[in-house]
């Protein structure tokens, strides 16, 4: 199993200690940001394309826009840490 370091992952993307700290204020607003986010994805992607439509024909729609919403509110909130890695190399 490949373990990213921590302070590589920070390097690499320019982020800087102040922008770890910052991710905590965006938690408060981060559930109606993604709700947004998720439900016009949902409503301009998926329903008016009949194509990518197909790949969810089969899905409970509500419980996997539910998830994509969490995830969003995840990525952006989350401490960096290797157990934040971990679950995005689940993804």
């Amino acid at each position: 199993m490949y373990l990213l370091n921590i302070d590589q992952l920070l390097k690499t993307f320019n982020i800087t200690q102040e922008d770890i700290e910052s991710r905590g204020l965006l938690h408060e607003k981060l559930p109606i940001l993604s709700k947004l986010l998720i439900d016009t994805f949902y409503k301009e992607y998926i329903l008016n394309n009949e194509e990518i439509g197909e790949y969810f024909k089969y899905t409970n729609i509500e419980n996997f826009l539910e998830k994509m919403t969490e995830f969003i509110i995840f990525v952006y909130s989350a401490p960096i840490d290797q157990n934040y890695i971990e679950r995005m190399r689940q993804v």
